[in-house]
């Protein structure tokens, strides 16, 4: 886990540049912290959105700490889960996934 914001804010920046697409820090409550990404087409729900966090503490991981991808609609009804072994792995789901899904 990260220590400070600003590290916190770089692994966005950088999981932004390894995807193509713009990820954003949030808050998810309980002063823990995500990575993340507002999806388009939603299931006909107004939001449909991907976080990530670390599989053992739900803040930003560091890249080599163990990921947890979760596909969220409104209200934080969940649809999917993932879990990664780091971010090298995960980014290489995403890209993938991402492509499928024309994003």
């Amino acid at each position: 886990m990260f220590e400070t914001l600003a590290e916190e804010l770089q692994y966005v920046k950088e999981l932004s540049a390894l995807t193509g697409v713009e990820w954003a820090w949030s808050e998810t409550g309980g002063a823990c912290s995500c990575a993340e990404l507002q999806l388009e087409d939603g299931y006909g729900v107004e939001e449909h959105y991907l976080m990530v966090t670390a599989t053992a503490d739900p803040s930003i991981p560091e890249p080599d700490e163990p990921h947890t991808l979760g596909e969220y609609l409104q209200e934080g009804i969940t649809t999917n889960w993932w879990n990664f072994e780091n971010r090298a792995e995960m980014v290489d789901f995403l890209r993938i996934w991402l492509r499928k899904r024309g994003n």
